[in-house]
């Protein structure tokens, strides 16, 4: 993994228990435009019954430039 995401501006929320449980956690979300890197799974992603292994993204100005997968490829990609 080699991403980088800019958080520059955005709130953060803190889980404090009453809709989650257990609490702790502290949510926000990049800057859209500033995924920059990539990123690789070793784990399978599962989505109606299809299983994806091996999945390689890329990331420019926010946007997957290049993805793939060692199994499924196809559908990761559909």
């Amino acid at each position: 993994v080699d991403l980088r995401l800019s958080i520059a501006g955005r709130t953060f929320i803190n889980s404090d228990g009453k809709l989650n449980m257990p609490s702790g956690e502290i949510f926000t979300g990049p800057v859209e435009e500033s995924a920059e890197g990539w990123v690789r799974f070793t784990y399978p992603a599962i989505r109606g019954g299809r299983e994806v292994e091996g999945v390689e993204m890329v990331f420019a100005q926010g946007k997957v430039v290049k993805a793939t997968a060692r199994k499924n490829e196809a559908y990761l990609l559909s």
